[in-house]
């Protein structure tokens, strides 16, 4: 199963979470390899909000002309 996803995929991340699920048999445990990927998945949608602010590429929506004004 671990070289069939990154045979598929190819995402770092997805080796990292095979990885993490990987018990000392060599046994994924799926559940585990969900649970990582969520939450990884969701550490990379959130911080940012989590962070606040902007990100670069966003337009500003005019901000800075309503202020100039």
């Amino acid at each position: 199963m671990d070289s069939n996803i990154l045979k598929i995929t190819g995402y770092p991340f997805l080796k990292i979470c095979v990885k993490t699920a990987t018990d000392d048999a060599g046994n994924v445990n799926l559940m585990a390899f969900f649970r990582e990927l969520a939450f990884r998945v969701g550490v990379a949608v959130f911080y940012p909000l989590l962070v606040g602010g902007r990100t670069s590429h966003e337009p500003n929506h005019g901000y800075h002309d309503q202020q100039a004004e």
